[in-house]
């Protein structure tokens, strides 16, 4: 269900006290333009009425998507923190499952039924939307993104470890486009051609691979790779 509430925030930039309201639960089924705000970056935004300062409100935001089969958890716990943040979410649903089995069955087999995925912050929510948006498989697009590493500009950030995203934005012309956030430069798009999407997708073995990199994972994102393996070049 969309669960709006009202909270009193303070603003980060001049200190004023003010109350917003925000959303910790949103279904996008019953509510379609919720969608539109998080693909432009508008949801859970408020603007300060005495300095107007653009804020971002952090929530522990869960993101439903009846039709696309999408139940999204997002977190704003340290990224390297995902152990902990995926086993704690699984043991939510794992209560779920036990507590609502006999009066709400679809909780009881939320992650047969849906995708679910932890996610760590807003714009990893928003790539995940995209990517099912696109019909794309999250499992293929991270795979592919590790494939990418060893390219020069990204490859140097790796070594110098640099903290930084990759996230999907979009497919045109025959590509798939990428934006990279490093956090200690200016961010950088690349793209690669669709055609690796669907040569993985379209081989057995390759793809088997790539499911059995995030085999029964909540975390699906590169960096989960990067922590689990390393990368020496």
């Amino acid at each position: 269900m969309t669960m709006p509430s009202l909270e009193q925030i303070t603003c980060s930039e001049c200190k004023h006290k003010f109350e917003t309201r925000f959303y910790d639960s949103v279904n996008v089924t019953q509510d379609p333009s919720l969608k539109d705000d998080l693909l432009n970056r508008s949801l859970n935004k408020a603007f300060c009425p005495q300095c107007k300062a653009e804020l971002t409100i952090p929530s522990a935001l869960l993101y439903h998507d009846m039709d696309n089969k999408l139940w999204l958890q997002t977190t704003w716990e340290e990224e390297q923190k995902w152990v902990e943040a995926e086993t704690a979410y699984k043991d939510v649903l794992k209560s779920y499952a036990t507590e609502y089995r006999r009066l709400a069955p679809a909780f009881a087999s939320i992650e047969k039924k849906m995708k679910v995925r932890v996610v760590f912050g807003y714009d990893q929510l928003r790539e995940k939307v995209l990517i099912f948006e696109a019909k794309l498989d999250d499992r293929i697009i991270e795979f592919l993104k590790f494939a990418s590493l060893p390219w020069d500009p990204i490859r140097k950030l790796v070594n110098k470890g640099v903290a930084m995203e990759i996230l999907f934005e979009r497919i045109e012309d025959g590509k798939m486009g990428f934006v990279c956030l490093p956090d200690d430069s200016d961010p950088f798009c690349f793209a690669l051609e669709r055609e690796l999407y669907n040569n993985i997708a379209n081989d057995a073995g390759a793809k088997q691979e790539a499911f059995d990199a995030f085999k029964d994972a909540f975390y699906v994102n590169v960096n989960r790779l990067l922590m689990q393996w390393g990368a020496q070049w």
